[in-house]
């Protein structure tokens, strides 16, 4: 639901649902932040993902990728750089989503 919602230009109805989940996953965390990149807000963005890790959330290769695509958009290289060091660390180094994000980085 939060995709069709967001696919459908209705990010704040998809962020008010996300916030009345009960359950959060890296999915859901995932389509919030390459949501609010698509619609060029940068930091929810990051703060969705900053978010996500300190709920003990494990970060996904998709997760990553759309992190690190928003990092690049917005000219956050210090994020972005960051970000790579956590994928390098979690062993996502050789992942073909980031790798694909770290190009247009």
């Amino acid at each position: 639901m939060v995709n069709e919602l967001i696919k459908s230009g209705r990010l704040n109805d998809a962020q008010n649902l996300f916030n009345q989940m009960s359950t959060r996953d890296s999915f859901t965390y995932k389509l919030l932040i390459s949501g609010h990149g698509r619609y060029g807000i940068l930091k929810q963005a990051l703060y969705l993902s900053k978010e996500m890790v300190s709920q003990g959330i494990k970060e996904t290769g998709p997760a990553f990728s759309s992190v690190i695509t928003v990092c690049g958009s917005g000219g956050f290289y210090r994020e972005g750089i960051q970000v790579h060091c956590r994928v390098i660390s979690l062993g996502f180094g050789l992942n073909l989503f980031i790798g694909s994000s770290l190009v247009k980085f």
